[in-house]
Order: structure tokens, then sequence, then C-alpha cells
């Protein structure tokens, strides 16, 4: 990136901060988000040469998103399309990193300190930069705090321990790091509005660190004042806090007294369902069986769990009168994606994550029928000329079927071809006018990590035992947007999940030829066996027939399982909606076990 002709070390050595502090100075927020578009841009205007190659390097640097969760790889790129994306840790060239181990002493600004000290220790193993960042990031943390937007400063103190710890728990990092999370979390005393606290005291957790009976009380505190405030979220999140603080300190009849604090807060919020004007029925029996659920965890607790039971059986009967048959009319974007992002606000993670994977449903096979019966009546002339499928190289893969056909057979062939497509259309809408907002909606309000989709993928029955860390992987790279890295994770563990189901449902899915030899039957055959539909009904059958393995569709697994994918068709609408499809289908596998546990499988 840096050319060694024009940036030397005369020139170098002339860097005060002069150059590009007052774009830093010009930011409210003092955030590399915000940074990396101000540098791009006076890399672009400025008239000088060597100004633009180093505004265009802190630009670079800046734009590196930081993901907590790969902690030996936590740089990534922020964002991938068709044929373009932004920088990666790979056009940084060696002189680019000395370039910026001679600016680090330089920078006064600590979010900017602190970003390029951490690349430096992430990828030259810098032990003086790894120091410098995290002192740095203690002083973003502090630029940054603040207890109702409380996102940013958690990344920027998390990300410090996870380097100081790396240091040593001697060293005077991982001290100053542990001294600053307990000195924030006295100073809140337990009244900050949100979840800062709570994230805080997650941090000392994970690192074995923290005063038990002091956060005790704090915990204690935030969930009974959040009660009290009916903000239920909030209450389970300190609650839960709690209860491991109790563990942590030896008190297990503490920690089971919290966890049942816990489940009840679900009851409680059930009871102001009920009370609203309407009142929601549905939304009760919702709360009622997360109770349940959590109360199953706690264990011998069988009377309140029966008391429970007979309350979600009176619910749901009268959760009968709320539902309304709900007609979409005229197909309007605009309000899809305002009434998407509408349902995801305000929302827990783990309550949008859930309403994300139901916002939608596949297309009902009957509709799609009637839709090309009624466009081959309308175009019947289009019907004359013979169609054909071709893939990326031009290759012709199938002919097309007649829908003017006198065999029967044939024509039906033609119908469902013609269903394929109309089906792509429909999730071409679904893609954009749904999932797309909903999905950057979330984005906008949670910082999402991979554990968060764990409530989802374990114990979960379309998920088989070992693979449910692959699932949470595929699910949190499509949520960030990271299409190919999801789909190749998510693809081969459906077709697998699928041959699970059936194996689960006392049907074989393997084949035995005259050798005794036993082959696992493919995707290409699993969508076909009858005994799926009762597993996971028609519309989604057809829906992932189309998706993934017709040639008339868009036979994602088989392009993608003989490389014929290239990296702008990872980034495809069907491709974001497949993913999104998987979430669909292990949510709602989650909730029939769910019922079925409850004694509810209607």
């Amino acid at each position: 990136m840096i050319s060694e002709e024009i940036i030397t070390k005369k020139y170098l050595s002339v860097l005060d901060g002069e150059l590009w502090g007052n774009i830093v100075d010009s930011c409210t927020d003092k955030d590399c988000s915000l940074y990396y578009k101000l540098f791009f841009d006076k890399a672009r205007n400025d008239n000088d040469e060597k100004n633009r190659e180093i505004f265009a390097l802190l630009g670079a640097v800046c734009s590196l998103k930081l993901e907590l969760d790969s902690k030996h790889k936590p740089f990534n790129t922020l964002f991938m399309m068709n044929y373009s994306r932004s920088f990666s840790i790979e056009d940084f060239s060696d002189f680019d990193f000395l370039v910026m181990k001679e600016i680090l002493p330089n920078i006064t600004d600590p979010e900017l300190k602190a970003r390029f000290g951490d690349v430096l220790w992430v990828y030259k193993r810098d032990h003086e930069a790894a120091r410098i960042a995290v002192h740095s990031y203690i002083n973003s943390f502090d630029n940054l705090l603040h207890p109702e937007h409380w996102t940013k400063c958690i990344i920027r103190i998390e990300r410090a321990t996870q380097i100081a710890i790396l240091l040593g728990k001697r060293n005077d990092c991982y001290i100053k790091t542990i001294e600053k999370i307990e000195d924030t979390l006295d100073n809140l005393n337990g009244e900050d509005p949100l979840f800062l606290s709570a994230k805080l005291m997650e941090i000392l957790l994970n690192y074995r660190e923290g005063d038990p009976n002091k956060y005790i009380l704090i915990s204690d505190k935030q969930a009974l004042n959040s009660e009290k405030e009916n903000k239920w979220h909030k209450a389970r999140s300190y609650w839960e806090i709690s209860a491991k603080w109790c563990a942590k300190n030896g008190d297990a009849d503490g920690s089971r007294e919290r966890k049942i604090n816990y489940a009840e807060t679900y009851v409680k919020e059930a009871e102001n369902s009920i009370h609203k004007d309407p009142p929601s029925y549905i939304e009760a029996s919702s709360h009622i069986t997360s109770a349940i659920e959590s109360l199953r965890k706690v264990g011998d607790v069988n009377e309140r769990i029966d008391e429970l039971h007979k309350a979600l059986i009176e619910y749901q009967r009268k959760s009968f009168s709320e539902l309304k048959e709900i007609t979409s009319g005229e197909i309007d974007i605009t309000k899809y994606v305002e009434d998407a992002q509408k349902r995801i606000t305000g929302k827990s993670l783990l309550e949008a994550l859930a309403t994300l994977a139901i916002l939608s449903s596949s297309p009902p096979i009957s509709k799609l029928r009637d839709q090309v019966e009624k466009k081959s009546k309308k175009y019947f002339f289009q019907h004359l000329f013979a169609g054909v499928a071709v893939n990326e190289t031009g290759k012709v893969i199938g002919r097309k079927p007649s829908l003017i056909s006198q065999d029967p057979k044939e024509l039906e062939a033609a119908i469902k071809v013609e269903m394929y497509e109309q089906a792509k259309y429909y999730q071409l809408l679904v893609t954009q006018g749904i999932i797309n907002p909903a999905r950057e909606q979330i984005l906008f309000e949670h910082d999402v990590r991979i554990k968060d989709f764990y409530p989802i993928v374990y114990d979960n029955p379309f998920i088989p035992i070992e693979r449910e860390e692959i699932y949470a992987q595929g699910f949190y790279y499509g949520l960030i947007g990271d299409y190919m890295l999801s789909n190749h994770l998510l693809i081969p563990q459906l077709e697998n999940s699928i041959r699970h189901i059936l194996y689960n449902a006392d049907c074989i899915a393997s084949g035995l030829d005259s050798e005794g030899i036993q082959d696992e039957k493919n995707l290409n055959s699993l969508l076909y066996y009858p005994e799926l539909t009762s597993l996971i009904g028609e519309n989604a059958i057809f829906d992932l027939q189309g998706l993934l393995i017709e040639r008339f569709g868009s036979n994602l697994r088989n392009r993608l399982t003989h490389g014929l994918l290239d990296y702008r068709q990872c980034y495809t609408y069907e491709v974001e909606y497949f993913w999104w499809l998987t979430l669909h289908l292990c949510y709602m596998f989650k909730i029939a076990k769910q019922r079925f546990e409850t004694g509810n499988e209607s």
C-alpha cells in the first residue's frame, strides 16, 4: 500500500499528528468506524501524494472490522459484495507495518492508538505495541463510556482484556484492565439503565475475577429494580449473572434460587400480556412456555411446572380468538421493510433472532402452481419456443419441457420448472423486503457473537450432536453478511440434518449395493423422500429443492459442491434466502420440541 520511494524514514520521523490530528478531533464520537471514512475522503482529495498514501493507510487500518469471537484473527474486512470488498489485512505489506510502527508513538487519540497497536500485536506479535494497545483501549473505553449506548465501550474493554491475558495475569496491563472494570462497576453502583454492568461482570466471570459477595448485591439490585420497571429481559440478564456469582461463591442454593427467579420473570411477563388492552394470550403462551423450559433446567420443580402447564393450556385455548387472516394486497417493498424493522426494534437479541426466523415462510406450492397456470394462459405464445438452462460457462445443462405438451408427465414437469422460476421471484422480494432489513436492524441494535445462536442450535432435534457449533458459526457469518463462509458451512450441514431427521423417523437414507457397501444418500435423493413431507412440510421441501438441487432452480448445493459458484455468486439473494430458510427450519424444530415437552403438539 505504502511505497518506500514516496514515504521515507526521514518523512516518517516528522509525523507528529499534525497531518491528520484535526480529522480525529472533528469526530464527536471517537470511533474507528467513523474515522476511516474521513481518512479515505482526505486521501482522495489531498494534493500531496505523500499525504494521500498516509491517509489511505490510516483509512485502511481503521476500516478493519474487529470481531471479538476470533481472538487469534480478530480483524476482518468490513464488507464484501459482488466482486469488491473493503480492505483486508492481506492488503498490507511488510513496509506498511513498519510505517504503522513508526506512526504509533506519535498518535495521541486513544482509539486510533489502540487500533494501530492491536494490528501490530496481532500480525507482528509486537509486545510493546500490545501493551500500548491495552492502555489505549482502556482510555478509549473511558471516552466511549455511556450507560445507555454501551456496546462500543464494552468492545474496547473486552478487547483490552483479551490482549492483556495473553501478556500474563501478573502483567501490569492485565491488572490495570481488571481494575478499570471493577472501578467502573463501583461507580455505576447497579444504577445504569441497561446492560453495561451485566457485560462488565460477564468479563470478570469469564476471567475468574471479582468479589462474588459484592457483585451478587449489585446483580440482585439490578434484577429487582428491572422487575419493578417491567424490563423483563434486563431482569433476566441480571438474575442469570447473580446465579453465576453465587455458583462462583460456592452457594448452590443461592444460585438455584436466582435461576428460579429468572424463570418466574417469564410468568410475570405473561401476566402483563393478559392485562394489556387488548390482552394477548399468544404472547402469554410464549412466555409461559419459556418459563417451563427454564424451570426444567433448574430441576426438581415439578409441581410448579404442572401449575404453569395448566395455565399454558388455558392461555392457548383463549389465543385462538386472536388469530386473523392477513392478506398482502399489492406488493409494497417499502411497507415490508418498515414492518420488518419495526418487528425487530427494541427486542432482546434472542427474541430478535427468533422473530427474524419466523418473519416469513416458504411460498405455498398451491399458490405457485396457480400463478404459473394463470401466466401460461395469459402469455400463451411465449411457450411455443423451447427453453434451455445454461451454466456459468454457457453450457446447456437442461432443456425445458413444454407447457403446451399433450403428454401429462411433460406438462407436469413444465409446470414445476415455472414454479421454481416463480419461487425465485418470491425469494427475491422476501430477501430484499423482509430478511435483509430485519438482519441489518439486529446488527444495528446488538453486538452479536457466535454464542448468541447457541440457544437455537443446542438441544435441537434438527441438528445432530457435535454439529451445533458449525451451525452457530454458519448463522453468525450469515447474519453479518459473509454468505460465502456461512453457506459453505450450512449447505453440507443441512444435507446431513435432512439425513438425520429421516433416520430418526425410521427411514433408511442410505443405499446398499451388491457387495454390501452402504453409501449415504445425498440431497439430490433425500429431498424427494415422501417421508420428509410430514417432517418439514411440502412448501419447505419445494423451496429447498429449487434452492439447492434443481437445474431450473438455483441449484446451490450442486454448484457449491462442484466448485461452480464464483465469488460474486456467493452473495446473491438466493444465497441469503437459503441462509434464512435454514435458520427458519432450525428454529421451527426447536419450537416443535418445546411444544412437545409441554404437552402441546398443535
